[in-house]
């Protein structure tokens, strides 16, 4: 009788490209206070260079080609391992998409292994912090969390209540993010006080998949 064994290796294999497929990924909301922190997951299937971009200080084009409007406030970017661990941040200027003659959105372009992380949004001046404010582990929190709108008295603006620009201007708490070349991703929490549960999830998440893995691998060594 003969055997389907290439047909299977095929279906497999469009199995496998689909699942590391990669794709684009855009988000958008409002911040209501200067010390929220908005956390994302994403997921790679192999290394890449991944793209995080921010538009809601200067607006532009997302990568969902939405148009975003500018005047929301200066954006922080920070990524951690799956683990919580603290891998690095970014507010360096982003897309050129300059506003009110600045440009202070973020973005960051970051070769990544194979695995689960995490990324925070928070507006800048409130970075992510551990024992003696060094930059650390997600767990820590950031460093202005708890202390409600503190911008105000920091610019020139003596009007501005909350989400007061560098450059003494009255900005807005929405913001736009877009995560590029990743396999998923998707919004966790406005807060980082479930980041126990978010890790226990993303731990739980890649133990699915090793096994769904492992069972498809025995099914194949059986037909062999």
């Amino acid at each position: 009788m003969k055997e389907p064994l290439p047909w299977l290796l095929v279906v497999f294999a469009l199995g496998a490209s689909m699942l590391q497929a990669q794709d684009n990924f855009s988000f958008q909301g409002t911040f209501s206070t200067d010390d929220q922190v908005q956390l994302f997951d994403f997921t790679l299937a192999s290394p890449e260079t991944v793209t995080f971009q921010t538009w809601g200080y200067g607006g532009g084009t997302d990568a969902a080609n939405t148009v975003i409007s500018p005047g929301g406030f200066e954006n922080l970017l920070t990524w951690f391992a799956s683990d919580g661990s603290y891998i690095n941040n970014s507010s360096a200027c982003g897309a050129g998409n300059t506003y009110q003659d600045a440009c202070l959105d973020a973005y960051g372009q970051v070769p990544l292994s194979a695995g689960t992380y995490v990324l925070a949004l928070t507006q800048s001046g409130n970075s992510a912090n551990c024992p003696d404010n060094m930059p650390g582990d997600l767990t820590c929190g950031f460093s202005q969390q708890g202390n409600g709108n503190y911008t105000p008295g920091t610019t020139g603006d003596p009007g501005c209540t909350a989400f007061c620009g560098t450059f003494g201007t009255q900005e807005d708490g929405n913001w736009a993010v877009d995560i590029l070349k990743v396999n998923s991703a998707s919004v966790v929490s406005a807060t980082p006080e479930p980041v126990t549960m978010l890790l226990s999830g993303c731990g739980l998440a890649l133990i699915g998949l090793a096994e769904r893995r492992v069972a498809r691998n025995i099914k194949i060594g059986d037909r062999l």
